[in-house]
């Protein structure tokens, strides 16, 4: 049985390493996609696999929170280039962590390949956290919250290779496998749970709230139902800065598993129960404190994709309208064309007329046929006689 770990990752240099060393225990291979990290996640996951880790690395930057496109670009890489016969959507905050000592693949072990739903273990967050010398946020990070009922709980996946085809994605935040636009139905799976560290520090936070809410704010359809755990902490990081939003991150934190803020983060308390962690000592990591820099490189690459799209609009532009007239010029010439046939047609009924008016006889046998009408001779007589007249004037004899 093989299994496979897909993820895509953005500035998570403080967990990256703890994340591909734990899961190196429970996968068969790692694909990583990362998504123009600027604080270093990338150089520590290739270094990882310079050293032998399991790892497929990848690269592709997007401005805005494609999560749902990339993510199923990747669960139909593992099934059909690498083999899968199970996939496992992660995020780099997440830790699978089978029962006892088991490992993912003995845990999964002769069960039938339908879709599994991995209930969220979620870890809370308190100011001491920050003042730990302990580089690993996971063994950092100890307090466990008890789980929600299942009505109010988000869940992950575990996704057979039979289901994955053409016609099936990952919904955005892999909480659903869409099939022609139908949630595919789901069986728990409580035998494994999916241990979840989504705030681990006030600059990891705020990195975290600030770019995700930008990424989202640059998608032209967000209806702010998905990724709306950004918006409330993004104002208060606005309104007043990383004090305002230290002050409310305990309770995100409690929150941040729960559906549709089912839980009261200030009336449940964690007990000590951390992850059994299997991906042995940190080298890697370095200081977990960034923010401003991973900000900047976000508003940049927004602003660099902006004013890329004004210049191609511009190009546009510029192209259409000598496409526009070469397109019209056969059709234009084609009326040029009919106007001075027109034009010439009328010049010469023009002079026709003048040089009958301007003619002697033209103009007597004008007057002749006046008095001839006034006599009361029949129209037929009347042209037999100036037709005679005219011939006598033309110097031929009838």
């Amino acid at each position: 049985m093989k299994l496979v770990a897909i993820t895509r990752v953005k500035n998570e240099v403080d967990i990256i390493e703890a994340f591909v060393r734990h899961h190196c225990e429970h996968f068969n291979k790692l694909i990583v996609l990362d998504d123009g990290s600027s604080d270093g996640t990338y150089e520590v996951v290739r270094s990882l696999q310079a050293a032998g880790a399991p790892v497929v690395l990848l690269r592709e930057p997007a401005v805005g929170y494609e999560q749902s496109r990339y993510m199923t670009l990747l669960l139909r890489m593992a099934v059909d280039q690498f083999g899968a016969d199970w996939v496992a959507p992660l995020d780099a905050d997440e830790f699978i962590e089978p029962q006892g000592e088991l490992t993912l693949g003995e845990a999964l072990a002769g069960r039938e390949p339908a879709l599994l739903a991995v209930q969220w273990s979620n870890f809370v967050w308190s100011p001491d956290d920050d003042k730990s010398p302990e580089r690993n946020p996971v063994m950092r990070l100890r307090g466990r919250l008890p789980p929600l009922p299942p009505a109010a709980q988000l869940n992950k996946l575990l996704v057979p290779a039979g289901l994955v085809d053409a016609g099936t994605r990952l919904s955005q935040g892999n909480h659903h496998l869409v099939r022609n636009g139908e949630v595919l139905p789901t069986r728990a799976l409580d035998a494994i749970a999916l241990c979840h560290f989504p705030v681990r520090s006030v600059a990891q936070y705020a990195s975290k709230v600030a770019v995700g809410y930008l990424q989202y704010s640059a998608m032209a359809d967000w209806d702010r139902q998905v990724g709306r755990q950004y918006v409330e902490p993004f104002r208060a990081l606005v309104t007043g800065g990383l004090p305002e939003l230290e002050r409310r991150m305990s309770a995100d934190s409690r929150n941040y598993s729960s559906l549709d803020g089912a839980r009261d983060g200030n009336g449940i308390e964690p007990r000590d129960a951390p992850l059994r962690y299997r991906g042995g000592p940190i080298t890697l990591t370095r200081s977990r404190e960034v923010f401003l820099p991973n900000v900047l490189h976000c508003a940049e690459a927004i602003a660099k994709a902006l004013a890329e799209s004004a210049s191609r609009r511009q190009h546009a532009v510029a192209v259409e309208r000598p496409d526009r007239i070469a397109e019209d010029n056969p059709v234009l010439q084609m009326r040029l064309s009919q106007l001075e046939l027109e034009l010439l047609a009328a010049r010469r009924t023009i002079s026709l007329q003048s040089a009958r008016l301007s003619s002697r006889t033209f103009r007597l046998i004008d007057r002749l046929h006046g008095r001839l009408a006034k006599t009361g001779l029949r129209p037929r007589a009347i042209a037999d006689w100036l037709f005679w007249l005219l011939s006598i004037t033309a110097g031929r004899r009838p």
